[in-house]
């Protein structure tokens, strides 16, 4: 059994032979050892192809570009007759009245206007505008606070009426003004040692959900509800329209 077995590992331990017939890969596209194996393959075109394959012939009346835009003219047409026509053609168009050739960048003023006198009026928009002077005193600096007032002693020293002191009064404030309120205020004494009322205890007291942890139905209708009574306005509001009222159809 032992020597079965040593057999048939020998024979798996072999290497695959080259089966017959068997042409290794070509080293390179170039045959530089030696000649293809094959001559080239040679292609039998027909008549028609042929003549596809040819390229397209020139028009007989096909006429090549001029080399330059001036070309010859020729002796028959310099001698050529003149006639009224070819006059008439030849004679440049003339300008439309009214034409006025662009006008030069520097204007050229006339004689007449160079030596032209002008009116009081231009004269007088001609001048520069004039300004005030500037209020500024000889005795003192730039400055207008350090000016010295140029109000009479005598005004200065008079003694206003009643009425004008009371219309120099300053507005009052009225007695509901109240000035903007701080950012950050002091709390009263007061405030911080009030003792809150029986209301305002039960209104800070949480909701109790006791009748949600025992059972607790929102769908149930209670009895007073089913043995409620409409009023008659709530009756009437339920009632539908009559125009939107439609009999059933018995069969």
């Amino acid at each position: 059994m032992q020597e079965l077995e040593q057999s048939r590992i020998d024979v798996l331990a072999k290497h695959r032979k080259t089966p017959v017939g068997f042409i290794e890969d070509r080293r390179s596209v170039y045959w530089v050892d030696k000649p293809p194996p094959m001559p080239p393959t040679t292609f039998h075109l027909t008549k028609r192809q042929y003549d596809l394959v040819k390229c397209k012939k020139v028009h007989s009346g096909f006429v090549p570009d001029r080399p330059s835009p001036i070309w010859k003219v020729k002796r028959g047409a310099l001698n050529y007759p003149e006639n009224e026509r070819l006059r008439k053609l030849a004679t440049y168009k003339p300008f439309p009245v009214g034409w006025h050739p662009m006008r030069s960048v520097y204007t050229e003023v006339k004689e007449s206007s160079k030596k032209a006198t002008p009116t009081k009026r231009l004269v007088e928009l001609a001048r520069p505008k004039q300004f005030d002077p500037l209020l500024i005193k000889s005795n003192s600096s730039w400055d207008w606070g350090d000016w010295k007032s140029d109000i009479p002693k005598e005004s200065l020293a008079h003694v206003p009426s009643a009425r004008l002191e009371q219309l120099a009064e300053a507005k009052a404030t009225p007695k509901a003004y109240e000035d903007n309120r701080t950012v950050m205020w002091a709390v009263s004494e007061a405030a911080k040692n009030a003792q809150p009322s029986t209301r305002q205890q039960q209104l800070a007291r949480p909701k109790t959900r006791m009748a949600l942890d025992q059972d607790y139905d929102p769908y149930r209708v209670s009895h007073a509800a089913r043995n409620a009574v409409a009023s008659p306005r709530v009756g009437e509001l339920s009632t539908a329209i009559p125009r939107k009222v439609r009999q059933k159809k018995t069969g």
